[in-house]
């Protein structure tokens, strides 16, 4: 006697029970293989919602990071990108990754379409943040 579930047919094993059999599965398969494959599973789809919700703190970061102007918004993610003060003192935008620089760059720019900015006009923007920091830090230090 068989009877249809909705992945395959369920074999009538005794006149108690029945098994149903996946497709990914054999008859013979351990419970104990069968626990493994459902428990990378789990682990796959627990680290796709973790990279999920990564990506939606970046996202909501970002829109904060929003300012007025495309130059605004520059120096914002930058401060973002660089939360210690002591840290942005000790950099320039010439040490700064050159793919991070063209990211804020871009995000800058989706952000405000409208805007004429050029890239430069942008960079030194990035670059401003760095060194107003240096010069607070050097006022500090002869005050």
């Amino acid at each position: 006697m068989t009877i249809e579930y909705g992945k395959v047919q369920a074999l009538h094993l005794t006149s108690v029970s029945t098994q149903t059999i996946n497709q990914d599965e054999t008859p013979n398969e351990s419970f104990e293989i069968k626990y493994r494959k459902l428990l990378e599973q789990y682990e796959k789809l627990e680290k796709e919602n973790q990279d999920l919700t990564t990506e939606i703190k970046y996202i909501n970061l970002l829109k904060q990071c929003k300012g007025d102007s495309s130059a605004i918004t520059c120096r914002n993610v930058t401060r973002k990108l660089f939360p210690d003060a002591a840290e942005r003192a000790s950099k320039t935008i010439s040490t700064i990754e050159k793919t991070k620089v063209t990211t804020i760059v871009e995000f800058a720019r989706i952000v405000h379409p409208g805007e004429s900015k050029s890239k430069r006009d942008l960079i030194n923007a990035i670059g401003s943040v760095f060194a107003c920091e240096k010069s607070q830090e050097q006022q500090k230090k002869n005050h």
